[in-house]
């Protein structure tokens, strides 16, 4: 495997690893999202040149043109001459694939009778409401805190998170008793605080979900759209707050969520209205993120996601 320090151009920096033909770039990203989150996925079948120029490593896939800026000249040559030597042998590669394919395959099938498959796409669908109902907390929170509000949110995000808790092969626990303690005393700090924890947690599971957990699933949902869709959930919820407490990085959370769902076109062939998703933020910001609005930009988004063809073939419904 090679690994370099990097930038892709409008996603940001992080890291570029070539490993088991597949090449794979990684940034942290937003207040939640402080691990290495995958912004980019191109399996060596799918690259049609690479080349370097200096400290510039180009892909072209697909018929579109990636071009990352590496930290030195000869860490950019190195990967470069990595892929070029995958691409010049196809043939090898595929000979060599086939029996560890089989050896996996053997392992996956000594599992399978312990293990109970996943629905991902009926969990991704449930963490949504989870992802609003807690950052309703969080504008309750707002100004002259609303308990009733906070209140009725927490609700919701416990019942939520119950079921997703009671699917089969779901990794995380979602802990609201620190939570549900500082809404009964109501201290607003502590609320706070704790839902933020649960935000991160919840995330964090989506962020941890390993490639091979694949084979445990019973949809063809893609661990990596998986994750794509439960970002465009933070990220929106992102925007929604911060127009409520007028944090600067709503202009730029509303560029990253516009090229997640671009990308979400790009992997799946589902056609994504990004610049419906972009009036509506319009209308976010215009509005002072008001009730209606949120939930309008809420529904929007999920109309958007849920069209993605491996959900709805498993008929789920976001």
């Amino acid at each position: 495997m090679t690994t370099v320090k990097a930038s892709l151009r409008n996603r940001g920096s992080g890291r570029l690893e070539f490993a088991n033909g597949t090449l794979r770039f990684y940034v942290e990203r937003g207040r939640f999202r402080k691990t290495s989150e995958l912004v980019r996925e191109v399996p060596i079948a799918d690259v049609e040149v690479a080349a370097v120029a200096g400290k510039e490593f180009s892909i072209t896939w697909k018929g579109v043109a990636d071009v990352f800026d590496v930290e030195t000249a000869e860490s950019a040559k190195a990967i470069c001459d990595e892929v070029n030597a995958s691409l010049e042998k196809p043939a090898e590669t595929a000979e060599l694939a086939e029996p560890m394919e089989a050896a996996e395959a053997e392992v996956a099938e000594e599992k399978a009778p312990q293990q109970k498959p996943i629905a991902l796409g009926k969990m991704v669908g449930v963490a949504l409401g989870v992802v609003d109902s807690l950052f309703d907390v969080l504008q309750g929170l707002q100004g002259r805190v609303d308990w009733k509000r906070v209140e009725d949110a927490l609700k919701r995000s416990e019942e939520g998170a119950g079921a997703l808790a009671g699917e089969a092969g779901m990794a995380v626990s979602l802990d609201f008793a620190g939570l549900s303690s500082a809404v009964k005393l109501h201290r607003a700090g502590e609320v706070s605080k704790e839902t933020f924890g649960i935000l991160k947690s919840l995330f964090g599971h989506f962020a941890g979900l390993a490639i091979a957990d694949e084979d445990l699933l019973k949809t063809r949902l893609s661990v990596e759209d998986a994750r794509r869709v439960v970002l465009t959930s933070y990220l929106l919820n992102d925007i929604i707050l911060g127009v409520v407490v007028g944090d600067a990085e709503v202009a730029k959370e509303r560029v990253e969520l516009a090229a997640v769902l671009e990308e979400l076109s790009k992997q799946t062939g589902v056609k994504m209205d990004v610049d419906a998703v972009n009036e509506v933020v319009n209308r976010l910001i215009a509005e002072k993120a008001g009730e209606n609005v949120v939930e309008e930009s809420r529904t929007l988004l999920r109309k958007q996601v849920e069209c993605h063809k491996y959900l709805t073939a498993v008929g789920c419904t976001l």
